[in-house]
């Protein structure tokens, strides 16, 4: 899937490039890059977001000590970001996006769970599983250098910082079925309590934008970027960044 997006969008940016190829006449004359701009880009991760896991162990139950696995699977979904600035010299701008994303990720909880009966022989308890979804919000100052090629098509170089803020539901408490009794061999997780923890870091990004202009002022373009960012929720690292590409509405001022 990685691949068959970026595919995508190189052969798409190659389109773009072959339809608004200057013609000699265009080639002489003086394209301008924009006084302001205005993006607004469907965004999709190109990494596979990794797995993360975590125990809660401190847990008394029956005399013993029971633990419970829990186990994240993220899930690549589009996300949406606008971004916005003005020229300031040249072909240089100061601009800023804005990035909201809520990815969701699948929630598995089992556990290893002391025996009513029986010291030291722990039993297994069926997982449950649940859907969660995050919150993170990107603002991302940048330094855009506009290239035009043509009148109706342009390059732009951008790079900056980049400030998240994180909101992930993460599990607090863990209830059990009922026993089974005579025997206890089996139970089952039944549900789960959860608490929201909220963070933020600094990162980076940079990438690369295409735009072609179908008037003066509105346009479409294709992007692709890296961003860098770890966000440190509890005792989990989450990797907030990555490689992305996407692309949508262009609006030149």
């Amino acid at each position: 899937m990685d691949h068959f997006v970026a595919r995508q969008v190189l052969t798409i940016g190659i389109g773009l490039a072959f339809f608004a190829a200057p013609s000699p006449v265009e080639a002489q004359g003086t394209s301008q890059p924009p006084n302001a701009f205005l993006d607004i880009n469907g965004v999709y991760p190109l990494g596979s977001p990794a797995e993360v896991s975590a125990t809660l162990s401190d847990v008394s139950l029956y005399g013993e000590s029971a633990e419970y696995r829990i186990g994240r699977r993220p899930a690549r979904k589009v996300s949406v970001d606008a971004r916005g600035g003005v020229r300031v010299w040249k072909g240089l701008a100061i601009g800023v996006a804005v990035s909201v994303d809520e990815p969701e990720s699948d929630v598995t909880v089992s556990g290893s769970i002391p025996h009513p009966l029986f010291f030291d022989r722990p039993r297994t308890a069926s997982p449950l599983t649940v859907s969660l979804s995050d919150r993170l919000l990107g603002v991302h100052p940048q330094a855009v250098y506009f290239v035009p090629v043509t009148d109706a098509f342009e390059i732009s170089f951008f790079a900056g910082p980049s400030f998240f803020r994180l909101s992930r539901a993460a599990v607090e408490g863990v209830a059990l079925g009922p026993e089974n009794a005579p025997l206890f061999a089996s139970l089952a997780v039944s549900d789960i309590t959860l608490t929201t923890n909220k963070a933020t870091a600094v990162g980076a990004s940079a990438g690369i934008d295409m735009t072609v202009m179908f008037s003066r002022v509105v346009g479409m373009g294709i992007f692709a970027k890296y961003v860098t960012g770890s966000v440190s929720v509890g005792t989990q690292s989450v990797d907030v960044g990555g490689a992305q590409a996407g692309g949508g509405l262009r609006f030149r001022f």
